[in-house]
């Protein structure tokens, strides 16, 4: 009988039962557009100093492009932090818990139980801090004094959410760059590694 030659492979992956076979595909548009319009990574240290700055676009590897930029937001930064505004979540007039009302003039105090000062949490996320007419600055402070700074282009549209999860990449990165035993809080950042991820955080 006549042989059949074996059916060569198809290019075209097969979808997967219950999935997609575009999952990768998803992945990188979604990361595309958390850095949509990123242009600049700052890192600052407790005492204020930028430990780390990686930049991308027109400006890559020029650390001093948006030095003014990221000075000018880190006075904001600590303008917000002194006012004891930015930071702070808002006070709910409702307390979301037993859904008792907050009594006029103690938003510390509800009408069923005391809230003390260690059970108000503050956001580390800012928001925009220092918008320009080129570009957008967001901030993010960690409860270690050192302060994360995103710098986008204006002409893109960031969604909240997507800054957010920079940030918690960036937050991720520099925990893991501090738990160096050989680090310090105020020393420059310029490991592999951390400017890898960094670098990272851009893929347009």
């Amino acid at each position: 009988s006549r042989t059949v030659p074996a059916r060569a492979a198809s290019a075209v992956p097969l979808r997967p039962v219950g999935g997609s076979a575009y999952g990768d595909q998803v992945i990188i548009k979604k990361n595309a557009a958390m850095s949509a319009g990123l242009r600049c990574v700052g890192v600052i240290g407790p005492n204020n100093a930028p430990v780390h700055i990686t930049t991308f676009g027109e400006t890559e590897n020029d650390a001093n492009a948006y030095l003014h930029v990221l000075h000018c937001a880190l006075d904001e930064v600590e303008l917000r932090s002194a006012g004891g505004g930015g930071g702070a979540s808002a006070s709910s007039s409702t307390d979301q818990g037993n859904g008792n009302q907050t009594p006029p003039g103690n938003p510390g105090a509800t009408s069923g139980h005391q809230t003390s000062s260690s059970q108000i949490q503050k956001d580390p996320f800012l928001g925009m801090v220092f918008p320009t007419e080129q570009a957008k600055v967001f901030a993010y402070k960690t409860n270690t004094r050192a302060v994360f700074l995103l710098v986008y282009d204006d002409s893109c549209v960031q969604q909240e959410s997507d800054i957010k999860q920079v940030f918690a990449k960036i937050h991720d990165a520099y925990a893991e760059a501090m738990s160096n035993p050989f680090s310090a809080p105020n020393a420059r950042i310029d490991s592999a590694k951390f400017c890898a991820e960094m670098r990272g955080l851009c893929t347009d």
